[in-house]
């Protein structure tokens, strides 16, 4: 596991003239988009500059995802989605709505056969990346409507649901999705942040797969989030909170925890998650303030005492304004190929004492 007595500045560039809107990162491999409809390619290991991706995208680029150093996804505000093959950079599909509307959060499955992208309207479409099609798409947001026949609540229970907030009580831009997220280790649910909400859905439940399986309302806005283990999710608030919420499989078993930090507001939560050994990491985020503070997965995991600060293990200061990130993990870069190159160095020591000998 990572320590992070280890992190720290390794060097800085200018990526490109505009501000930055959104990264990514596979081993080795960055990728950076923003206002300039460009993608800006490096190599964080060389610290080489790749080049760029223009021409195909017509707007800002708003979201990008790698598929282990093979396969580029890109989106933007002309609502395409581009799958990039990393080998030569060619566009290999584009998946293309007939209803133009920017595409503002995406989620590629751990499988990569599956793509939940979320678009500024409210749609929620599951792209088929086998076939390169849409194979659902939901409204999100939407207030489900009382069945008719429904039994009045008796005035004590109205009297001790008084102060519960629910779905139908927030107004249309609180009930605005931003973020989606696939669960990174099983992939089984994934969850949908909105303004003021967070739903958890699981498609595999055929009777209940179009209806969240757990769902939480807060009480300010909330900015982004991420998971600390399968059934775990941090969700950072306005107000530089963290709200940890457990048991997010069924409603009833659901567990909230709010947490204090120093900082004004976390722009943006990223969890690193080692699929070799099936672990959750670390979390980090970047603040308001340009900092980027770093929680070992289980800090926050084993932190019970609610509305107290929650210290992160480590603070990284930076000297200018930080919009987004990404996380690489330089560490597993090539083992086979250093295999190979020990094999090759001993075959040559070996060949060497033979020739000697004759």
């Amino acid at each position: 596991m990572l320590t992070l007595k280890d992190i720290q500045t390794e060097y800085a560039f200018t990526a490109t003239e505009g501000s930055i809107a959104c990264a990514d990162g596979s081993i080795n491999m960055m990728a950076l988009g923003g206002y300039s409809e460009v993608i800006r390619l490096f190599d964080v290991r060389k610290k080489k500059d790749l080049g760029e991706l223009a021409g195909e995208h017509n707007g800002s680029i708003t979201c990008l995802q790698f598929y282990k150093n093979k396969f580029l996804i890109s989106a933007s505000e002309d609502s395409k989605i581009i799958i990039w093959r990393c080998k030569d950079w060619n566009p290999l599909h584009k998946l293309i709505i007939k209803n133009t509307s920017k595409v503002i959060s995406m989620s590629l499955h751990h499988s990569g056969k599956m793509l939940l992208a979320l678009y500024d309207n409210g749609v929620l479409r599951l792209w088929n990346m086998m076939e390169a099609r849409c194979n659902y798409k939901k409204k999100m947001g939407l207030v489900e409507e009382v069945e008719e026949g429904a039994e009045e609540k008796e005035d004590s229970d109205l009297d001790l649901e008084i102060t519960e907030v629910t779905k139908k009580d927030l107004n249309d831009l609180e009930r605005k999705p931003i973020i989606v997220k696939w669960e990174p280790s099983k992939g089984v649910i994934y969850a949908v942040l909105y303004n003021r909400m967070l739903e958890i859905y699981d498609p595999s439940v055929t009777a209940n797969g179009d209806k969240p399986c757990a769902s939480a309302i807060f009480d300010s806005t909330v900015v982004s989030f991420d998971y600390i283990s399968a059934t775990s999710i941090v969700v950072t608030d306005t107000e530089g909170n963290l709200i940890v919420i457990k048991n997010i499989e069924h409603d009833e078993n659901l567990d909230l925890h709010i947490f204090r930090t120093k900082f004004s507001k976390i722009r943006e939560l990223k969890t690193s998650y080692n699929r070799q050994l099936d672990q959750f990491e670390y979390i980090t985020g970047v603040t308001l303030d340009s900092k980027v503070p770093i929680w070992y997965c289980s800090t926050i995991s084993n932190f019970d005492q609610d509305l107290e600060e929650l210290k992160p293990n480590k603070v990284i200061k930076s000297k200018w304004r930080l919009t987004c990130m990404c996380i690489n993990n330089l560490k597993d870069f090539k083992p086979h190929a250093k295999k190979k190159k020990e094999k090759n160095v001993k075959k040559a020591e070996v060949k060497k004492e033979n020739t000697e000998k004759k």
